[in-house]
């Protein structure tokens, strides 16, 4: 023990300074702390704490000596206390005079963790030791700061024998050995490890014993009556950031611990070790645990029961929001034997090119094989990925890709192929070349000198481009341009990665519309037109096929019995967007035949009823229009009248309605008690309404008239273009209408018009009333009050008031003023009597008609025609045009057709038009592209999409290519026949859906077991490829067929995957007996009875419990590391007692020995363990 005397009583420490343990121990009273201030010495001589202190000299004295004493008598593991330097040095301080100067010890400056004893750097602060008996008098005389503890410590012996204060006790981290991670977490600040710190001069018993508790008091499903555990001691040699990510987290996964190149399980041969024999300032500790029974095993021996073994190559992939055109392209590049396999054994890490400026400086590439392992890993159990780094990744070099917008699979894999080409180009510098062209003198026609051309330009393209996507996926076209005038001919060859083919169809769009003319049942009209047509050509095609006038046609998209679509509105997108794009093949489209005159208002119409059952009405049927002019507007008896009409076609012509079945007018001499009732009013006024009234039947029989306003807007505002609606449109209520709202029509009517239209019942209900005052008031004739007839049905009547309304609480809601609605006449003394009638239609009402039981009457099945029933109007024009087809219409395409038809040559336009060097003069030459070489990974891209005029469409059209035995020999210029032309297909990349949106899948060849399967993003299922020909192809992915299942890609990469594919499957080899040999050398005596018993029964499975997943604790970070507040509760200490008892059984099994798994122990002994633990 190296001591000073007077001036340094520090005790020196060789710790690493950097470590953070240190353990603390309370047995100090720190309450009896004394501050002292200036106000308290020296300036009053009276105060007795200062008196009782001795002075300066004799303190320093007293300290001496007991510095001195403790010198003579220090030994290993006496204790000794930690303070700040500079409070010590300013003790020792000759210039020192007073007390005052000395304040209270601040230890809190010098220590991080009091529980754990964690120091400050000393490079920082400084900080020494004191022997206790001095830090006692340290106490009495000056105590402790606010916020301070006492930082006690111990003397540890080195090698030498010299005593050195432990300033850095040695810290243990705890591990939880699990199968399962949460892949989803991307911060885990809450996981980092346990951790704990102990004295050197501790056994590793009190380790072990001190592990298990935290353990313990951290896993809330651990249960040491059920649950049986051991402890390991690893260490990890590599120091790579990798390395340093993996040990931050408490749950180490089993591959992790597998891996690991130093672990050796604690066992009770080593429980009288010492730590400081450890010779490592920070161990890691991990703990497993299984259920204390037979059937189960440990978690460090899985790989023994579950050897590893190749990817099954099935994980799917999560959508990101529209992400489905990566995925799908993912799966169909991953899947390619050659791809994966470069990237699956890191081949592409010895060629990256982070320095090519046309490049992403390899993170492109790196991003992909990190994605690639993650999918391919022989330890992956995963169903899905979530590809969150791989688009993150792309979309930081191309904006396109980095939201949650749909985006086209063939751009996003053409954008993929060229950021891998360019990260992996083995062409560090690139020298300039120019292309090959023909010489003036040569022979266009001689084949050979065309040959010499092409293989002169492959040359020159490999000087600058070398890559993985150069050796598989790059062939060869042949361009040609010849000269209308002079008729030079020019021949070029150019590269290309995928094989755009255009499809010979006819584009045509074909629908079936719903027809409701004016004056005729619904009918149905089958329709062709181009698919780049508008809606107004299709108005006017409708129009010519039913002998119409096309501005009559008004046409919208049912949808749930209502109007969901209206597109004379220019929201709709009729104006712009094509027939394809506006009309989708499962919707309803309807054409209704409504003429419009000057100054009339088209009316919405919906129809309801209330079904058995239910309280409240529901839609159905077919929503339709009327017309209704300015004074039909205020008529109740003309609204129903056209209503009527309008269910008499919809229902097949045969219904017979109150109105309808009117043979001629009604006049007031046949409304006798409305004569008595309103025996003060002229009649003559109401003609109009009078002339609907059916004096003996119910005009509700059959329906009620509702009314829902969407504003107060007058009539004369309608045909103005408002709220997106264009001049003339037609307006129609929000899907989403609330049509509870309604309101009885009946209700805006004044009482006079009421009872008009409800004579019936105001015969019914006031009959008797009535015939009582004609008696009293001597009316002769009231012979015809009994003359009225026998209703079939009763309805509800409405009663109404003796007397009309006179004021204007029931006139018009700012509606419009007819010339008739407000009726006038001269009363008494000449007073004007107004009787006011409200607008009951205004520009945005929507009729709702309530049906009664009678509904399924009217429109019942048995009708010939109905809406439900529409008859068919035959379509002359289209039958002729099919006719004339004949059999020669198209059922399917042939992919020999598309081939055929991209060779085929065309006049340039003039936009586009090719300098000829003869001529000195720019030409619409004619140019053919044909196909002169093909690469090994043939990538055809059908267009399906194509641009015409402004506008785009798609073409959902089957082509029917080959699955196996694809022949290209045919379609290749060089005219060489050869075996290796042939093709397999191995991936298809489908698109369903239009040009404003859809969903991309995969139909993909697993090369691990042969079979196909269907990616739908996450889901994966097993298919046959006959599956994946349909008309939502998309890209097809196909193989050059090699003898002998030959690595594709030419030589040098065949040497490449060759190599990679052997160490791959020597490291599984090698890793696969470790984890036996591992096994066997830890065999416990309840895993060996186990191991007999699966034996006996040729069984060696592993339940799914055995790998138990546990909850997580709160956690605080200090440097990295978890620590953890023990709850000494009795739970806490009964588990603890638990593991004591049942830890010996397992501590009773020979040690694996430490280092490599070969290494083995030699004898038995505290001795040997212990040299085993150190390294």
């Amino acid at each position: 023990m190296e001591l000073t005397n007077e001036n340094s009583s520090d005790v020196k420490s060789t710790a690493d300074e950097n470590s953070e343990t240190i353990s603390v121990n309370d047995s100090i009273d720190v309450g009896r702390s004394v501050e002292i201030g200036k106000n308290e010495v020296g300036m009053d001589s009276d105060n007795m704490a200062v008196d009782a202190l001795p002075s300066i000299e004799e303190q320093k004295a007293l300290i001496s000596n007991l510095n001195e004493k403790s010198y003579e008598i220090a030994k290993e593991g006496d204790p000794v206390f930690v303070i700040p330097s500079s409070w010590h040095e300013k003790f020792w301080d000759p210039n020192l005079k007073s007390l005052q100067d000395m304040g209270p010890i601040d230890t809190l400056s010098i220590c991080k963790d009091f529980n754990n004893g964690i120091l400050e750097d000393h490079h920082s602060i400084a900080y020494q030791a004191v022997p206790k008996s001095v830090f006692e008098k340290f106490m009495e005389w000056y105590g402790l700061s606010y916020g301070s503890k006492p930082i006690e410590t111990v003397l540890v012996a080195d090698e030498q024998g010299t005593l050195h204060a432990e300033y850095q006790r040695s810290l243990f981290r705890v591990y939880l050995l699990t199968e399962k991670k949460d892949e989803r977490r991307r911060y885990q600040s809450e996981m980092r490890p346990l951790f704990f710190t102990k004295s050197k001069l501790n056994v590793i018993e009190d380790v072990y014993e001190r592990c298990l508790e935290i353990f313990a008091a951290n896993e809330a499903s651990f249960n040491p009556t059920v649950h049986e555990s051991r402890v390991w001691y690893v260490k990890e040699n590599s120091q790579s950031v990798k390395e340093q990510m993996k040990m931050s987290q408490y749950r180490m996964s089993l591959l992790d611990f597998a891996e690991m190149p130093l672990k050796r399980r604690i066992t009770t041969e080593m429980f009288r070790i010492r730590v400081k024999d450890v010779k490592f300032q920070v161990v890691d500790l991990v703990v497993e645990y299984k259920v204390r029974n037979k059937t189960h095993h440990w978690p460090s021996n899985y790989f023994f029961y579950h050897p590893l073994t190749p990817s099954k190559g099935i994980t799917g992939l999560s959508n990101l929001g529209n992400s489905c055109y990566m995925n799908s392209a993912i799966q169909c590049l991953v899947h390619i034997p050659e791809v994966k396999d470069y990237f699956l054994y890191r081949c592409f890490e010895e060629e990256l090119n982070p320095q090519n400026p046309l490049g992403y400086s390899g993170h492109i590439a790196q991003a992909f094989g990190t994605l690639v392992c993650k999918l391919f890993s022989e330890t992956n159990s995963l169903t899905s990925y979530v590809p969150r780094s791989f688009q993150t990744a792309i979309g930081r070099y191309n904006s396109l890709f980095s939201g949650y917008l749909q985006q086209d699979s063939q751009e996003f894999l053409a954008f993929l192929l060229d950021g891998l080409h360019e990260d992996l180009n083995r062409i560090k510098a690139k020298p300039y070349v120019e292309k090959p062209e023909l010489k003036a003198s040569d022979d266009v026609h001689d084949l050979d000198v065309i040959k010499n051309l092409a293989e002169s330009t492959w040359q020159k393209h490999k000087l600058r481009n070398d890559s993985i996507i150069t050796d598989l996926f790059v062939g060869m076209y042949k361009s040609t341009l010849i000269c209308p005038e002079c008729k030079k001919i020019s021949i070029t060859f150019d590269p290309y990665n995928d094989l755009t083919l255009p499809l010979p169809v006819e584009s045509h769009w074909t629908s079936k519309v719903l027809l409701f003319p004016k004056n005729s049942p619904p009918c149905t009209l089958e329709v062709q037109l181009s698919r780049t047509s508008t809606y107004e050509d299709l108005k006017h095609y409708i129009a010519n096929c039913a002998n119409m006038e096309a501005k009559d046609l008004i046409g919208v998209d049912i949808y749930g019995h209502q109007f969901y679509s209206n597109f004379e509105t220019s929201d709709s997108g009729s104006k712009f967007l094509p027939l394809s794009e506006l009309i989708s093949e499962s919707d309803t489209s309807v054409f209704y035949e409504v003429p419009r005159q000057q100054g009339e208002i088209v009316v919405p119409v919906l129809n309801s009823r209330i079904e058995k059952g239910f309280t409240t009405a529901k839609l159905f049927g077919f929503p339709f229009f009327i017309t209704l002019n300015q004074e039909e507007v205020f008529s109740y008896g003309a609204i129903r009248s056209k209503l009527e009409k309008a269910y008499c076609y919809l229902s097949g012509g045969f219904a017979e309605f109150p109105l309808l079945s009117k043979n001629c007018k009604t006049s007031a001499e046949e409304l006798p008690f409305l004569k008595f009732k309103y025996a003060g009013i002229d009649l003559s006024h109401f003609e109009s309404d009078i002339s609907y009234c059916v004096p003996h039947e119910d005009l509700n029989a059959f329906f009620n008239i509702k009314v829902l306003n969407h504003n107060t807007e007058s009539v004369a505002g309608q045909n103005g273009e408002r709220n997106g609606s264009l001049p003339n449109s037609v307006w129609t209520p929000s899907p989403r209408a609330d049509i509870s709202a309604a309101t009885e029509i009946f209700s805006s009517l004044s009482n006079i018009v009421r009872d008009i239209y409800n004579y019936k019942g105001l015969s019914e209900s006031e009959g008797e009333e009535l015939k009582e005052l004609a008696s009293l008031a001597r009316i002769e004739d009231v012979s015809i009050l009994s003359q009225r007839k026998d209703s079939e049905e009763n309805s509800e009547p409405i009663h109404s008031d003796m007397d009309v309304d006179t004021d204007q609480s029931v006139g018009l809601e700012n509606g419009i003023t007819s010339k008739n609605s407000n009726i006038s006449e001269e009363g008494k003394n000449g007073q004007i009597l107004e009787y006011p009638r409200e607008q009951l239609i205004k520009s945005r009402s929507v009729i709702i008609c309530e049906w009664n039981e009678n509904a399924a009457e009217i429109f019942s099945d048995a009708n010939l025609s109905t809406w439900d029933r529409p008859a068919l109007l035959p379509n002359a024009k289209l039958e002729a045009f099919r006719n004339q087809r004949g059999g020669n219409e198209r059922k399917e395409i042939k992919l020999d057709e598309c081939l055929g038809l991209f060779s085929q040559p065309e006049v340039l336009g003039a936009t586009d038009s090719w300098y000829c060097p003869n001529c000195k003069e720019h030409r619409q030459a004619l140019k053919r592209i044909e196909l002169w070489s093909t690469p090994d990974i043939l990538l055809i891209h059908l267009k399906r999409f194509q641009n015409r005029n402004s506008f785009s469409d798609k073409i959902n059209d089957l082509v029917e290519f080959p699955i196996s035995g694809f022949d290209i020999s045919p379609f290749l210029a060089s005219k060489e026949v050869s075996d290796s032309n042939i093709y397999d297909l191995i991936a298809v990349d489908n698109h369903y859906g239009g040009m404003g949106g859809g969903h991309y899948t995969a139909y993909v060849k697993n090369f691990a077991d042969d079979n196909w399967y269907y990616f739908d993003d996450s889901r994966v299922s097993e298919t046959s490829p006959e599956q994946s020909v349909s008309g939502a192809a998309y890209l097809l992915c196909y193989r050059r067929r090699n003898p002998a299942n030959k690595v594709c890609g030419g030589r040098h990469f065949e040497e490449i995957i060759s190599h990679a594919r052997r160490d791959n499957d020597l490291k599984l080899e090698e890793f696969n007996d470790r984890q036996k040999s591992f096994h066997l050398e830890n065999l416990t005596e309840d895993e060996i009875d186990a191991d007999n018993f699966d034996m006996e029964e040729e069984s060696c499975q592993v339940k799914d419990d055995n790998l138990t997943s546990v909850s997580e604790g709160p956690a605080l970070e200090i440097n990295e590391v978890r620590r953890i507040s023990l709850n000494e509760g009795d739970v806490n200490r009964k588990k603890l007692r638990l593991i004591r008892d049942n830890s010996k059984e397992c501590l009773k099994s020979p040690a694996m020995s430490f280092g490599t798994s070969d290494s083995e122990d030699t004898g038995d002994g505290s001795d040997r363990a212990s040299e085993s633990l150190r390294v």
